[in-house]
């Protein structure tokens, strides 16, 4: 454009135009930004709500599980098996000379408290509260099954109820740190078994 020559009208209303446009955009574009930030607040809502549910409902299945297994744990043929225990151990009873029904009650209250190992080494029970309510039982009891023990591993040819084992090591080791001895416990099971009282593990 020379000096001193005035502006073609159509490029003024161009650019007139293209202003009228810019200005409308502004308002536009943060009221995008206030909605985009109004989504992301409520996504994040969501999530703080969806990850609280699955913890709530973690814990009460956590927590309904370790009931469930101790009201098995607690049952009368589970407290019988665990008396036998304590029973053949002190009248030195050869587990050949078991009857099948004693047998069948050693066997299945071990086998119980395999599935409690396997609830505390897979983490689907709080494993303070499985040593804590059931530390000391299992610690005093172990003794009493080690010829059952022996007996079931040359059955099947391999260690039989590892996680049992495990769970007995490690609270053994809970027992030691909260200064807890675990005396055998096989006169004690006796006097359980006549009065009836409920122990978690006899």
């Amino acid at each position: 454009m020379t000096a001193g020559c005035h502006p073609c009208p159509g490029i003024l209303r161009s650019l007139a135009r293209q202003e009228t446009i810019l200005s409308r955009d502004k308002p536009r574009g943060k009221r995008m930004d206030a909605t985009a930030m109004a989504s992301i607040a409520i996504s994040i809502a969501a999530l703080v709500v969806s990850i609280s549910a699955f913890v709530a409902s973690r814990y009460r299945d956590r927590r309904d599980l370790m009931l469930k297994i101790h009201d098995r744990l607690v049952a009368p043929d589970q407290q019988r098996g665990r008396r036998l225990i304590y029973q053949v151990r002190e009248a030195g009873t050869a587990i050949d000379g078991l009857t099948e029904d004693q047998y069948a009650l050693i066997n299945n209250a071990l086998s119980t408290l395999n599935v409690l190992g396997i609830y505390y080494e897979r983490r689907y029970v709080a494993r303070t509260d499985v040593l804590r309510f059931f530390a000391l039982n299992v610690v005093r009891l172990m003794p009493a099954a080690e010829a059952f023990l022996a007996h079931r591993d040359q059955v099947v040819g391999t260690v039989s109820w590892p996680e049992l084992r495990t769970l007995a090591a490690d609270s053994a080791n809970y027992l030691r740190r909260q200064g807890q001895e675990a005396r055998p416990a096989l006169r004690e099971a006796g006097k359980e078994g006549a009065s009836g009282s409920p122990s978690p593990t006899g």
